[in-house]
């Protein structure tokens, strides 16, 4: 089922169409979603990068908040 991994699931729980705890397939492997008061997603991990943002010069650049 294609439909936009998480968010998707959520939106077809709401809707009555899938259980609450079902599996997304994302290129890494399969994820699990429970969705209820909040979405928890699982699986396994693997660290792939790290990165550092300066969050006062990325998010507020040219003024836009």
């Amino acid at each position: 089922m294609r439909d936009g991994g998480v968010c998707g699931r959520r939106r077809r729980h709401r809707r009555g169409l899938i259980r609450a705890r079902s599996a997304v397939v994302v290129p890494g492997g399969s994820l699990t979603v429970q969705v209820g008061e909040t979405v928890i997603l699982g699986g396994p991990v693997e660290h792939v990068f790290d990165v550092d943002i300066d969050v006062d010069t990325t998010l507020f650049a040219g003024g836009a908040a």
